[in-house]
């Protein structure tokens, strides 16, 4: 590898590297309002989105569980007629 290349690829991955800080550093400043938002805003006029913490991880679990079933079920319809070496019925 050339001078060059070496060069380019290290301002590659220093670029990615602040890159992914910056992200992180976005999603957790989304984080910690979602949170304010929903649970810590007792002090404040608007009131807390959520009144008990626990009605909203148990919400918040429903959603994981359900979400999780619609990918199964999909990936199973994915491998079920994904496959197929047919021509589609809508071209024939």
């Amino acid at each position: 590898m050339t001078a060059k290349a070496v060069a380019r690829l290290k301002n590659t991955s220093q670029r990615s590297t602040v890159q992914c800080v910056a992200l992180i550093a976005g999603w957790s400043v989304a984080v910690i309002l979602l949170l304010w938002v929903t649970v810590f805003a007792s002090g404040t006029p608007a009131q807390p989105l959520v009144k008990e913490p626990g009605d909203f991880v148990k919400a918040l679990l429903n959603g994981v569980t359900i979400a999780g079933l619609y990918f199964m079920f999909a990936s199973r319809f994915t491998l079920i007629f994904g496959p197929r070496r047919h021509p589609s019925q809508g071209r024939s």
